[in-house]
């Protein structure tokens, strides 16, 4: 009997790290501010990542496109169909993502605000 325990325990271990460590998959297309990512006015872009959750590495993303600054941090929010945030796992993650997506990396760098540090990035449009 407790040979089935271990067994079972051993299965159900196995199965959950398995389901943890899949990738996440992005369901295009993909807004900010309801306007869908390739159809954002101007060549350059501006984003900033942010912590999705307190004590997480998980990564949003706050894209400046040149609208007005009036709108919240939460409207910029990169977002699926369905209204969800884009979750990344990674800084590379990110600029892969962006390449797929039709923008060109140009440069990063840090900005501190209020004790925070943020990674800020310049993608440009392919065209």
């Amino acid at each position: 009997m407790k040979m089935k325990h271990f067994a079972m325990i051993l299965f159900c271990t196995m199965v959950s790290l398995t389901l943890s460590a899949q990738k996440k998959e992005f369901n295009p297309p993909y807004y900010v501010n309801g306007i869908p990512l390739d159809s954002l006015k101007g060549p350059y872009i501006h984003v900033t990542t942010m912590a999705a959750r307190v004590f997480s590495r998980d990564l949003r993303l706050c894209i400046d496109y040149g609208q007005d600054n009036k709108i919240g941090i939460n409207e910029s929010v990169l977002r699926t169909k369905k209204d969800i945030d884009v979750i990344f796992n990674s800084d590379i993650q990110i600029i892969n993502f962006m390449d797929k997506n039709g923008f060109e990396y140009i440069d990063t760098h840090i900005k501190v605000w209020e004790g925070t540090s943020y990674t800020l990035y310049i993608f440009k449009k392919k065209y």
